[in-house]
């Protein structure tokens, strides 16, 4: 029968056995720190690549909309003179 504040009938645990579960506990959260850190490096490390490729697409992106825009002007200038053309064959 057990009252209060007595330990149930089991094998009692001595301080090293306390001691030795909690060190075990300790590494178990040591080893969940150490990977999530882990973790967090290869995750900063994808995020610095996936950085340097935006900023290469951007730096595609303004030279091709360069490119685009000097094409439209020469698109203009032809277009205009082509105009002209066709108004002087009009008359």
């Amino acid at each position: 029968k057990v009252g209060w504040g007595q330990e149930p009938a089991r094998s009692p645990t001595t301080k090293n056995d306390q001691i030795e579960n909690l060190s075990i506990v300790v590494e178990g959260y040591g080893q969940q720190v150490l990977d999530s850190m882990r973790a967090q490096v290869s995750l900063n490390i994808r995020i610095a690549r996936l950085s340097r490729n935006v900023k290469r697409l951007e730096a595609l992106l303004i030279r091709a909309n360069t490119r685009v825009a000097k094409l439209e002007e020469q698109l203009k200038k032809f277009n205009s003179k082509e105009q002209v053309k066709g108004e002087g064959q009009g008359r």
